[in-house]
């Protein structure tokens, strides 16, 4: 009967370990299951973070480039402007000027008309022109013009480039 009680006891001590090694394994399985799928879900961030981050370089070349173009076409306003302020002050050529000067109704047409003569009044044979204020009023407007214009187009042309990104 000893060997009886033994051979029981034998047969439930490795029972006992080997449901225990079963276990363990099962266990160690499950957390390298899990491990791995943590892996791998780091790898798909990961993956994800590098696409978003070359989306985003792209997006800033792409936005660098339309800073420089669109930069180079204001300064090019600008060296307009001022090339025509120097042309009209030295004298090469005119700002044109469409005005008329309203007839008297009360006056006869030939009749000059009265009060003393101003910078900006018109001769007989003169022809209309801004005064020094007005001419320079008109370069700052033209200058800022061009300037929003070029915001303008630059801020569309950034717009358009992060629609088109997403």
């Amino acid at each position: 009967m000893r060997d009886v009680i033994w051979g029981l006891l034998a047969g439930i001590i490795l029972g006992y370990c080997a449901h225990a090694i079963i276990s363990d394994r099962k266990i160690a399985n499950m957390q390298r299951d899990q491990q791995t799928q943590e892996a791998a879900d780091l790898k798909d961030a990961l993956s994800n973070a590098k696409k978003l981050q070359d989306d985003s370089d792209a997006l800033r070349d792409q936005l660098a480039a339309k800073d420089k173009e669109y930069t180079k076409q204001l300064q090019d306003a600008h060296s307009e402007t001022n090339t025509l302020r120097d042309c009209i002050d030295n004298g090469s050529c005119g700002l044109r000027v469409q005005a008329k000067c309203p007839a008297s109704a009360t006056k006869p047409a030939t009749q000059v008309l009265p009060g003393p003569a101003t910078p900006a009044s018109v001769g007989n044979d003169a022809g209309p022109e801004l005064t020094a204020d007005a001419r320079q009023a008109y370069y700052s407007l033209r200058d800022g013009i061009a300037t929003v214009t070029k915001q303008l187009a630059y801020c569309q042309a950034a717009v358009t480039a992060a629609q088109q990104q997403r």
